[in-house]
């Protein structure tokens, strides 16, 4: 992505995170293909299409007026959604209290509930499946403290 493109929307977001209902958002990711801008913004309450539209809004005035896309271009603000990993520390403290799906550096994967969040590691709670000699009351939850650097990808659990 281009690096004038690239500050230019982080300009733009950082004062449209300044409105009231935006205050707790904060950019994920951003990706460019061809003429086309896709934004992933999270927040601390949760996304909203209320949100997301009022960020357009924000942003698209700069893209206007820079041309940085070109005249014609399409600009998709969303979050990240389920399928997408987790990419930063304020995106886990959202997640505490949910079940990760989480693969290491070390190829270790691991699945457990989220119990806490540290600036530089999680916590998870791992329950060990029960087996024919022990019933479920009996199996004792394990503590997994894993540090954020040795974490490849973790995404949330979905349960149906």
């Amino acid at each position: 992505m281009d690096l004038s493109l690239e500050k230019g929307i982080e300009k733009a977001l950082e004062a449209a995170f300044e409105h009231e209902e935006l205050l707790d958002c904060y950019l994920v990711e951003m990706k460019q293909s061809g003429n086309k801008l896709f934004l992933f913004v999270d927040s601390d309450s949760g996304m909203t299409l209320k949100k997301c539209t009022l960020i357009s809004r924000k942003v698209e005035p700069m893209l206007d007026e820079s041309e940085l896309l070109g005249l014609k271009y399409t600009l998709e603000v969303s979050s990240p959604g389920l399928e997408q990993p987790i990419k930063l520390v304020r995106q886990y403290r959202h997640n505490i209290g949910k079940v990760l799906k989480i693969w290491l550096k070390d190829n270790k994967y691991l699945e457990g509930k989220l119990v806490q969040v540290e600036p530089e590691s999680i916590n998870i709670e791992i329950v060990p499946e029960k087996t024919k000699k022990k019933k479920k009351e009996d199996v004792i939850p394990i503590q997994e403290v894993i540090r954020i650097e040795e974490i490849e990808k973790a995404l949330v659990s979905i349960k149906f």
